[in-house]
């Protein structure tokens, strides 16, 4: 009789899913293939595409809930008043789902053997997974409280509110850690503060869709012009947008001034503001949402990521490594690994040290130098056997 997993959720399952829905679904066909028997519960929103969550069920036979939270301002502040962290509106949905009488029939009847959480503010369920005896793992993509900071502009980290939001999401994170048996963490610097929380259980643990985006270097040696990409899942997300600005408005036109014909660079992802893909034209070219991400891929020759806030793994460009492109990354997207510069990657954290990095590119021997041993690390760093290793530690009792 297979153990069972019972997978729960935030409100994503998007058409165009990033990165942390990825994850997901690969924690899905890998705990499948692991033996276990998996179903997901989800937090419901309008956002939501139901088509998405029809055919993550088909796809992958298994049984998906949704639980869609009520606003009750009323109730929510007796909430508050026991609990203050869940002020975090992010967490009270999932403080909801606990209270729920179907969700608890089901996990009665369903009777997992561990519970795998998403996100430090689900730290109500992993709560509720001690409360009744159930197993359970935090999978933590960032460190809530300092992402949700480093999204905010100026003016909004002048606003006491925010910083009461960081100090809920903070205290979130603690119960999260407090609350779960084992941790699953991105290899973000705050893994650090999760390891003096909690002494042993806590292991990287990388985005579990590395595996499949796995390939072999393909240099196009006798390009006259290089096209490098830039990929973005959704410019409503702040990093994307931020990254996007810098690229159209200093970094690109300076590559293009000093090497006319050389390079063309491909905006992809949905949702780019009009004024900044009105920019994109002589050399720039927006590309909107690319369903064939394989074919595309097939004719580009390098990433450029000037994404210069956000501490966490980034998806984008980690998929962009596996796939063994040469890539122009600044230090912080260097999400915890031993990535060298001018070996795996091309480091700059300016739009001068950008746009001179990228003029090297022009040089198929770095190009080839920067692939294959982008290739070796990939390949060693995000197989699937290392990921079924760490996560059998997770479940073992």
């Amino acid at each position: 009789m297979p153990k069972k997993i019972l997978i729960i959720t935030p409100a994503c399952h998007f058409k165009n899913a990033g990165a942390a829905q990825r994850d997901i679904y690969a924690s899905i066909a890998i705990f499948q293939k692991m033996n276990y028997k998996v179903a997901l519960y989800t937090i419901g929103s309008r956002a939501q595409d139901l088509l998405v969550l029809k055919s993550v069920a088909s796809d992958y036979g298994i049984d998906l809930r949704t639980f869609l939270p009520l606003k009750n301002n009323w109730r929510r502040f007796k909430r508050v008043l026991l609990e203050p962290s869940l002020l975090d509106g992010a967490a009270y949905v999932f403080d909801q789902l606990c209270r729920d009488n179907v969700f608890l029939k089901y996990l009665r009847s369903y009777h997992p053997d561990f519970i795998f959480s998403f996100c430090s503010y689900s730290w109500p369920v992993l709560k509720c997974a001690r409360q009744n005896g159930i197993k359970s793992v935090f999978r933590s993509h960032n460190f809530e409280s300092s992402f949700f900071w480093e999204s905010l502009n100026l003016n909004q980290k002048l606003n006491p509110l925010n910083w009461l939001r960081v100090l809920c999401k903070y205290r979130g994170e603690y119960l999260a850690i407090k609350n779960a048996d084992k941790v699953g963490a991105l290899p973000f610097e705050q893994v650090n503060i999760y390891k003096k929380w909690k002494a042993s259980g806590v292991e990287i643990l990388t985005l579990l869709f590395l595996p499949e985006s796995l390939r072999q270097p393909n240099i196009h040696s006798n390009k006259e012009c290089l096209d490098l990409f830039y990929l973005g899942a959704s410019y409503n997300v702040i990093f994307h947008r931020r990254g996007a600005e810098r690229l159209i408005g200093e970094i690109a036109p300076r590559v293009l001034a000093r090497s006319p014909g050389k390079f063309k660079f491909h905006i992809c992802g949905s949702k780019l503001p009009t004024d900044l893909a009105q920019r994109c034209r002589n050399g720039l070219i927006y590309e909107g949402y690319v369903p064939d991400l394989e074919s595309f891929m097939q004719n580009m020759d390098a990433g450029v990521f000037p994404v210069m806030t956000g501490k966490t793994m980034k998806g984008k460009v980690f998929e962009t490594l596996a796939r063994a492109f040469p890539m122009v990354i600044p230090s912080n997207c260097l999400g915890g690994y031993d990535l060298r510069d001018g070996k795996e990657v091309l480091l700059a954290d300016t739009a001068e040290s950008f746009t001179e990095k990228i003029l090297r590119l022009a040089d198929v021997k770095v190009r080839t130098e920067l692939s294959n041993n982008a290739c070796n690390f990939a390949q060693k760093e995000f197989s699937e056997e290392k990921i079924v290793s760490v996560l059998s530690k997770l479940l073992s009792e």
